[in-house]
């Protein structure tokens, strides 16, 4: 189960909702994450698509989106 998701449709994520809850962004207003877990700067929060590289094509935020959360099922001991 998941607390919140952000959508990002558009040409920029709308991070407001992130505003205090000491998640790291970068000087380009996207989410710094661990380039392999896409873990945030917040344990066991993570993000993907246009909220960590900014505008982009569907393709790659969706395989980013994959990749986020086989990286959280992978923290979590659900799959190796």
């Amino acid at each position: 189960p998941v607390d919140t998701i952000v959508a990002a449709i558009g040409q920029e994520a709308d991070l407001s909702p992130l505003a205090g809850s000491g998640i790291n962004l970068t000087p380009w207003g996207t989410i710094v994450v661990d380039e392999i877990t896409y873990e945030t700067s917040q344990p066991g929060i993570f993000a993907a698509g246009a909220v960590h590289t900014g505008p982009w094509n569907a393709i790659e935020a969706v395989a980013g989106g994959i990749e986020a959360a086989t990286a959280r099922l992978k923290n979590r001991g659900m799959v190796s």
